[in-house]
């Protein structure tokens, strides 16, 4: 699969701080399930989206929901044909009855005209065309939004998109050195016959007994933490395990797999903290200690942003000299828990918010 390992490289070049959702996107693409992105504009996941869809030798339907969105715009107009011969038949060429990926961007803006038919292209593949019903070959969907919605009938498409995960603003000086100096080269283009090979390994994929038994185990530790997840939502991201093996070139599950649940199993982002921990625990202690120290260092400089709206400029020196201090103690338990290179790279982000409160609030050249 040597254009789908170039298409990796690229991304995680081109694309810096996003290898989560990077990961997300090759996890739904292998295990043929949707995916939604959540974060601010400007921070690329649009454009992740769209330069998969460019690399993929596949049929693409691709849209920007707003208010004004017709049906039509998504699942075609009406053929004149039919209608002379009294039949609802659409035309459908170039819109998403036909693609095998789609990217919907601003997707809760969909109105009600587009949700129901849109829940049922998602949730089941299927699209009622001339009072038949049409199997879809929509193999990867790739939602993007700002927010998670809250009427019922679109947190219903929300809950058909198995795969989630957030994209977030630069948080390491150098790596947006590298956005800077990113050129403008297009991506590998992935054939149609390594993407049949690479789901063929994904149902080839087994899941031993151990892994099983971890999987109930993480259920029990979820629920004890106050994450639930339905039935099916646990049974679909059986096939996200399996894809995260044969991404790795593997034939059988392991436990260290298991953390791609990280993207499955939360509803609202602050969930997705919870998760990751409880996955860590049982499978990467090490690294689940040093994480939570970073989301401890995040924090820190999320009070620091929001404080500083109400303080004076010397309230302001003094709370900063304290965070400054706060960081740098985590920065030292960090560096005693660090081991693998995962572990080391999370004591750099820490390090590059400890350089963003020396630089940014008390005002020091680093």
């Amino acid at each position: 699969m040597q254009k789908l390992e170039e298409l990796k490289t690229y991304l995680n070049s081109n694309f810096v701080e996003m290898e989560h959702a990077i990961k997300a996107v090759l996890l739904g693409l292998t295990a043929r399930a949707h995916v939604f992105l959540l974060g601010p504009p400007g921070t690329a996941k649009s454009h992740l989206a769209e330069v998969v869809c460019d690399a993929l030798a596949l049929k693409s339907f691709r849209h920007l929901f707003t208010d004004e969105t017709k049906f039509k715009d998504i699942f075609g107009i009406q053929s004149i044909q039919g209608l002379k011969e009294d039949k609802d038949i659409l035309i459908t060429d170039g819109k998403l009855p036909q693609a095998e990926i789609a990217y919907l961007d601003e997707i809760w803006k969909a109105n009600a005209s587009v949700v129901n038919m849109l829940l049922w292209a998602l949730r089941d593949g299927m699209f009622t065309n001339g009072g038949q019903r049409v199997r879809m070959p929509l193999v990867l969907a790739i939602g993007c939004s700002n927010e998670i919605p809250e009427d019922s009938s679109r947190r219903a498409i929300y809950d058909r998109l198995l795969i989630r995960e957030e994209v977030k603003d630069i948080e390491m000086p150098e790596n947006f050195r590298k956005v800077l100096d990113r050129n403008g080269n297009p991506p590998p283009k992935v054939p149609k016959c390594e993407l049949e090979d690479l789901w063929k390994g994904q149902e080839q994929v087994k899941v031993p007994a151990n892994i099983k038994d971890l999987i109930m185990d993480l259920r029990e530790k979820m629920h004890d933490a106050g994450v639930r997840s339905s039935n099916r939502r646990w049974f679909d991201s059986i096939g996200v395990l399996k894809a995260s093996a044969a991404l790795e070139g593997r034939d059988s599950v392991e436990s260290q797999d298991l953390e791609v649940l990280s993207s499955t199993l939360w509803h609202q982002p602050e969930e997705k903290v919870t998760v990751r921990q409880v996955i860590l625990s049982m499978t990467d202690p090490g690294l689940a200690k040093v994480l939570e120290l970073l989301d401890g260092a995040r924090e820190e400089l999320e009070k620091l942003r929001q404080e500083g709206q109400q303080l004076t400029p010397s309230e302001m020196l003094q709370r900063a000299s304290q965070a400054a201090t706060e960081v740098a103690a985590i920065i030292e338990e960090a560096e005693k828990t660090a081991r693998s290179k995962r572990e080391k790279e999370a004591v750099e982000k820490i390090r590059a918010i400890q350089g963003n409160i020396m630089r940014d609030f008390l005002k020091l050249k680093i």
